[in-house]
């Protein structure tokens, strides 16, 4: 690496501090302001309790150095409560979505991209895309390959690969194209020795296992060919938040059982554990109460 200027080092600071990223943003943020990675895609989120920071985060790109377009303001909500078999929901604040490169070239290659893909230039796209993103070559070829094959289907065995994958290469965007790309593995490493390097604070807590016992209620089931696909919400607050949690499994549960169990958070994914089932809630659904304009 070579050396980070200060202006980057703030930027990082400001990164690790900031709670308008969550654990899937940080990482690739971080990276590309030190200039690792050649750019990235990530959510800002602006709540009540950090309004200045959309603001703060532009000006310390601009400082960088790095290019960016992001998108418009869109609302997002989060589960504030579950009372029994409802699911409470309440608006939170509002969403950006950033495009930030390294370099004006890179963000033009972004533009290029975004039309070839909207032409449904699909392999075109996905090449430039591995480019603009600093994906291994072996990996941009694999994924050409299978999205012209539209190889990308929803099985049991893809979906505990990708988790595989996820596991092993933590620190990567990437769609690796096997469990012992050696590439990927590489960066994997470079990537993960930059963070330990220059955002230490962020690393202990990204890469700590974070061990939650609670139970998990059964929201929403996707049927596979060897089992089913589970989205767990979490009774007990994880970092704050009650979770919505991914869980394949060879078992067979119902829409409403509460599974009693263990949420081990690292990196940005979920290891997850059931003990047993413990009940059932009938008639689970989700209550959503948005404020209505001009009503206080």
């Amino acid at each position: 690496m070579t050396a980070i200027s200060k202006e980057r080092k703030q930027l990082v600071y400001f990164i690790e501090s900031s709670e308008c990223f969550d654990n899937i943003a940080k990482p690739r943020l971080i990276l590309t302001a030190l200039g690792v990675k050649p750019g990235c895609y990530c959510a800002l989120k602006i709540t009540p309790k950090n309004l200045d920071d959309k603001f703060h985060f532009e000006a310390h790109l601009k400082r960088a150095g790095l290019f960016f377009k992001h998108s418009p303001a869109k609302s997002f909500e989060e589960i504030s409560e579950i009372r029994g078999n409802a699911v409470m929901w309440s608006l939170k604040g509002a969403w950006y979505g950033y495009d930030i490169f390294n370099s004006r070239d890179l963000m033009n290659k972004f533009r290029k991209y975004a039309d070839l893909s909207m032409k449904n230039k699909h392999a075109e796209a996905d090449r430039l895309a591995g480019l603009i993103y600093g994906y291994p070559a072996c990996c941009i070829k694999q994924y050409v390959r299978d999205h012209k094959n539209n190889e990308f289907k929803l099985t049991y065995d893809a979906l505990k690969k990708a988790q595989d994958l996820d596991k092993k290469f933590p620190f990567v965007s990437n769609n690796a194209c096997s469990l012992k790309c050696r590439k990927t593995s590489a960066l994997n490493k470079k990537y993960e020795t930059a963070l330990k390097t220059y955002a230490k604070h962020f690393y202990r807590q990204y890469s700590a296992p974070l061990a939650v016992k609670t139970d998990l209620i059964v929201e929403g089931i996707n049927a596979l060919d060897k089992g089913n696909e589970y989205a767990l919400l979490s009774v007990s607050k994880i970092n704050g938040h009650h979770m919505i949690l991914s869980y394949i499994s060879r078992e067979k549960y119902e829409q409403g059982a509460v599974l009693g169990g263990i949420a081990t958070i690292k990196y940005d994914y979920a290891d997850i554990k059931i003990k047993k089932v413990k009940k059932m809630l009938e008639g689970l659904h989700h209550i959503r109460k948005l404020p209505l304009l001009g009503k206080k």
